[in-house]
């Protein structure tokens, strides 16, 4: 009993800090309060794990490709139609 008390314990703290302190600092940190402002204005998700619709994401996506098939391949060399 006395772990699963602690457990929610834990639980409770890591969501204070979450949702509580970083929210907190951020709106009190001249630095991170102009990086949020920045995210903000272009839109910008900083959960999301990568935008697919930036160049940079093909050409690292051509490049896995080419990786994983080996050189000389027609994987990861040629574009698709509608990426061009």
């Amino acid at each position: 009993m006395k772990r699963i008390v602690q457990c929610f314990l834990l639980l409770g703290l890591i969501l204070v800090f979450v949702y509580g302190f970083l929210p907190w600092i951020t709106v009190h940190i001249p630095a991170l309060r102009h990086m949020h402002q920045v995210l903000e204005w272009h839109e910008i998700d900083p959960s999301r794990f990568y935008y697919s619709d930036v160049p940079q994401t093909l050409e690292g996506e051509l490049y896995l490709r080419g990786a994983m098939h080996g050189p000389g391949s027609a994987h990861g060399t040629q574009q698709r139609e509608d990426e061009r």
